[in-house]
């Protein structure tokens, strides 16, 4: 294994937090801000959460495996919003690509 299961755990928590504090708490809060005028308000605070995860990466000296973790966390919750129906695929394509980006960059 190329990391520690506790460490993993350790940052699938953290990452799970910052989707929490960003995106709601839920399904219904996450699709209530989509769907309603606080849509931007989503958007601007994905941007900050990615910025503030890579912030975390980067002071932590994260391995890029630690960093795939970090996306792969995020990837997991947003394709279970689209298949829970409260966001579009394109979207959450969208979304996952931005992460991509912004933490391994």
């Amino acid at each position: 294994m190329f990391f520690s299961s506790s460490k993993r755990k350790i940052i699938v928590n953290k990452v799970t937090d910052f989707l929490i504090t960003y995106l709601g708490e839920d399904d219904n809060e996450l699709m209530r801000k989509f769907r309603t005028n606080n849509s931007n308000e989503l958007h601007e605070n994905y941007d900050v959460m990615l910025a503030k995860l890579k912030q975390w990466a980067d002071t932590s000296n994260f391995s890029m495996w630690d960093r795939s973790v970090i996306v792969g966390t995020i990837e997991c919750s947003l394709r279970a919003a689209n298949k829970s129906g409260c966001l579009p695929k394109l979207f959450v394509d969208d979304y996952i690509k931005k992460a991509h980006y912004a933490i391994h960059k």
